[in-house]
């Protein structure tokens, strides 16, 4: 069985702003189906709220328009 990880709204936004950082290696290993990310509707909603604040769009890049589902975004490798 995978191990399994919760992440809260704000480690999941270190992870998406700073891909070297801890939080983007647990990203990583999610994106590489390593380990399971399990998160609610609710932390979904607010990352992606906050990956919407235009200062920080322009740091990431990944949701231009605003409509591509988060969930899909997170998992997108970026190689």
């Amino acid at each position: 069985m995978k191990a399994r990880v919760v992440l809260d709204a704000n480690v999941l936004v270190s992870a998406v702003l700073y891909p070297s950082s801890n939080p983007g290696h647990i990203l990583e290993l999610i994106r590489q189906n390593a380990i399971q990310l399990l998160v609610s509707l609710d932390t979904l909603a607010e990352v992606k709220a906050v990956l919407l604040y235009p200062r920080l769009r322009k740091l990431h890049r990944l949701i231009p328009s605003g409509s591509r589902p988060l969930s899909r975004s997170l998992l997108i490798s970026r190689k």
